[in-house]
């Protein structure tokens, strides 16, 4: 896949993943996102836990941690 191909590939895989993007995604204009994008998925997914985080939402009984990007 020549390169121009892999970052509209990449790009278009942001909108899809990365809300505040949009529906619509410029290679040119996701910053830091073009070096994630170009990782493998279960690497980032296994380094984007952190253990602080899960603990939290694990005693999150009452579900108020998973809502409050809502409430914000």
């Amino acid at each position: 896949m020549s390169s121009s191909h892999q970052e509209a590939f990449l790009a278009a895989w942001a909108a899809v993943l990365l809300p505040g993007v949009g529906t619509v995604a410029r290679w040119g204009e996701l910053g830091p996102y073009k070096l994630l994008l170009r990782l493998p998925m279960n690497d980032l997914l296994s380094t984007a836990q952190v253990p602080a985080l899960l603990e939290i939402e694990r005693a999150d009984t009452s579900r108020t941690a998973r809502h409050a990007d809502r409430v914000l």
